[in-house]
Order: C-alpha cells, then structure tokens, then sequence
C-alpha cells in the first residue's frame, strides 16, 4: 500500500486535492492525496486488520453503526520539503458529528516526518468561532499568536501500524517534513449514518464511490 501511493506523483484521476509546493518557493509538489482501490489485495490486508478489532468497533459506534458509508480510501504522502499546513478541521462546525477519519502509519512516524497535529477538545462551536475569527482579523498573525497560546495539543509520532481516529471537526494539522524520506499515511473515513452532510469533502476514486460500500461490507 505505501509504495503504491508513493509511486503516484503524477497529477491524474488518482490524486486527490491536497496538493501543495515546497516550503522553499520551488514549483516541485511535496504533498498529494492517492485515492486507493479496497480490491488491492495490500490495501484489503490492512483495511481487514484494522476494522476486525477496536478500530472497526469504534467506528460502528461514533458512525451509527454497519450502514455507515465509506467516504475516503486513500494515503496521503508528505515528501522531504512539504511545509506544515495551516491549523484546520476537514468539516465545518455542524452540531452533529458527520465523519471520522482514522490514519494509519505505513512506516514509523518520527517527528522529522511532519506528523500530524491535533488539538484536543477543538470539536466544538466555540473552538470553530475562534479560528474563524483568527482568520477573519487584520493581523492574523498575532490574532493566531494569541489564540493558540497556551493551547495543548498532541502531536501524532507513530510506530508502523499504529492509527488515529478523530472527529472530522477537530482541529488538527499536519506538520513540516525535515527528513530525507516520505511520510505515507492510509486513511479511510466513515461518515454518520444519521447526521452526514452531502457538502462533506471526502477524497475517493469515483469507481470506489460508485461501489457505495459501508463499514459492514469490511467486517
């Protein structure tokens, strides 16, 4: 599966929209979004063990249960270079969760690698509104220096085969790769059976999509 989705530097069907340049001004891209296949028999290997055991049960019971509906199957590839993204939630605020997302490590995640930073207890209005409001003030800068002062978070550094699963309205943000190699995460995420919203970004090959398969299908 890591090879796979580091072998997909080439903008086509396959990528998703999270392509960004180097930190250093080159046009060279260094972090891009591989839609993956379930009937890839690597893919299949680790989406069976990861929701056989606590995973797939945590995500029947955040997601409503078994009809929940696959909404990404894809890694995500960072190379040396990519700079840190911007603090963020993959959702806008909406009262009701509408998709979980869990990473996976295809290798050991050092802090050299970028990992990915969260920060905890942001799933809520009030947390939205304020970063809202960071990005809405004449000086962003020090409207960010403030708001972020003093708040904890928790920086992902994984062992491989070691996942994350997190509330799509978190606030999180992957970090700046220093290392010499690429940073590949797998993720798939579920979306609420009850309260998913049809505007939800999700990062999917359309033949996947088409498939309309749920958790249950994995299980």
């Amino acid at each position: 599966a890591r090879d796979a989705a580091a072998a997909a530097t080439d903008r086509s069907a396959v990528l998703g929209d999270i392509l960004c340049p180097r930190d250093d001004g080159a046009r060279t891209e260094t972090r891009w979004d591989v839609f993956l296949d379930p009937s890839d028999d690597a893919c299949a290997a680790v989406v069976d063990a990861l929701l056989r055991g606590p995973v797939g049960d945590a995500f029947e019971e955040l997601c409503g249960g078994p009809a929940a509906p696959l909404r990404e199957y894809s890694a995500v590839v960072a190379a040396p270079g990519a700079p840190p993204q911007p603090i963020h939630a993959d959702t806008a605020w909406t009262d009701a969760p509408v998709l979980f997302t869990c990473f996976v490590a295809l290798q050991d995640v050092e802090p050299e690698h970028g990992p990915t930073r969260f920060l905890p207890n942001t799933a809520t209005a009030e947390s939205h509104a304020g970063l809202d409001g960071v990005l809405a003030a004449a000086d962003p800068l020090a409207a960010a220096d403030e708001y972020f002062r003093g708040r904890v978070s928790q920086l992902a550094c994984l062992d491989v085969g070691d996942a994350t699963l997190y509330d799509s309205r978190l606030h999180h943000a992957g970090g700046p790769c220093f290392s010499n190699e690429e940073r590949v995460l797998f993720y798939l995420t579920f979306g609420h059976v009850a309260h998913e919203s049809p505007a939800a970004p999700t990062s999917i090959a359309p033949r996947v999509a088409a498939r309309s398969l749920t958790i249950g299908d994995f299980r």
